[in-house]
């Protein structure tokens, strides 16, 4: 009897979450071509460069953004992808976006469970990552943002692969895992500048696993964190001869950051960009992104209730700081609040997806 209902729990929390993904299935792709009723600029751009793949006419139509656009790789062929299949040009960056925060919703619930295997007890495990993993998928930012037509969902994507991979590394101590995640790291760089945090968060934690090696060396804690970066620069490869010699596209929003370039010298660039992080943290749950048309302006990224739930797990992992899996969870928020942190007017939720 007890294996029969510990086999119907099992199925119960898959089934489940099967559920959570067809939810946000349907919150992202139902009625898409209706709710937003006209394109973004973006959108409609990638969808042209998307049509010029399909057709052959370039087979990397990447140019510095004139309009805050043009330097997603993964944008324009997950555009051309799905006009490949049938989808209309004009939605086709739409629809792309909303696939990608399908896979967002969808990656989030194994990559919870293998981090919180040992931390919480069973089930409570699954319980958690379930309600994590729901959350996610009605997120009001998520949906935005998915329905945008916009590269943001990649980058948030890869950041959920990149905590998978980068702690099953170290957990597993196994080369392909560090494959994988330097892959995936690699990758990600073509999707949306807060990616560029990636690395960064790589190697944070790289160095934490270091100082509190556990079971492994320090030797193979620097052997697999490199192995991470060099596959994540082999995935990067085909595209730096062409960013060396177009390096607006690749930095195209980092001389327009507020601690770049800034009177006063590096000391002025520091205090900015700490006064930064602090608006970034306090838009978590206090303060809202001023941007129209990505937000409901003024609003938090968190309504209150999950805010005192995401704080409760903050205050824990803090004391629990030594855990593997809380020091990727702390350097993951603690890094990727950065990219937002150096916007020009943080906090900006679409550099927060990934955070």
């Amino acid at each position: 009897m007890s294996a029969l209902l510990g086999s119907a729990r099992r199925h119960g929390f898959t089934l489940a979450y099967g559920l959570i993904v067809a939810l946000a299935a349907l919150l992202r792709l139902g009625g898409l071509t209706d709710v937003p009723h006209t394109l973004w600029v973006d959108e409609a751009w990638f969808g042209l460069k998307g049509r010029e793949v399909v057709r052959g006419q370039d087979w990397l139509p990447l140019e510095p953004p004139g309009l805050g656009i043009g330097n997603s790789a993964y944008q324009i062929y997950a555009a051309a992808l799905v006009q490949a299949l049938g989808v209309p040009a004009a939605y086709s960056s739409r629809t792309a976006s909303a696939a990608t925060g399908v896979l967002v919703v969808a990656a989030l619930y194994p990559t919870l469970l293998a981090l919180w295997r040992g931390v919480l007890p069973e089930p409570g495990r699954q319980w958690g990552a379930l309600a994590a993993t729901a959350a996610m998928a009605m997120h009001f930012s998520g949906l935005l943002y998915s329905r945008g037509g916009g590269q943001m969902p990649a980058s948030a994507l890869a950041a959920v692969l990149v905590a998978l991979g980068l702690y099953k590394t170290f957990a597993s101590n196994r080369l392909r895992w560090a494959a994988f995640t330097g892959v995936v790291a690699g990758l990600g760089q073509n999707t949306y500048e807060a990616a560029l945090g990636l690395p960064v968060w790589m190697a944070v934690y790289t160095g934490l696993r270091w100082l509190w090696p556990g079971a492994l060396t320090r030797r193979r804690v620097l052997w697999l964190g490199g192995a991470a970066f060099l596959a994540a620069f082999l995935a990067l490869a085909p595209f730096l001869v062409f960013f060396y010699f177009n390096p607006g596209i690749f930095l195209a929003h980092v001389g327009e950051t507020q601690t770049v370039g800034r009177a006063g010298g590096a000391w002025a660039s520091l205090l900015q960009a700490g006064q930064g992080l602090a608006r970034v943290w306090l838009g978590v749950s206090f303060i809202g992104d001023e941007l129209p048309g990505r937000n409901l302006v003024g609003r938090p990224f968190f309504d209150p209730f999950s805010s005192l739930l995401l704080w409760a797990g903050v205050a824990r992992a803090l004391w629990r700081a030594r855990t593997p899996a809380f020091q990727l969870m702390l350097a993951w928020i603690g890094v990727m609040a950065i990219p937002s942190a150096l916007s020009n007017e943080p906090p900006a939720f679409s550099r927060m997806l990934p955070m």
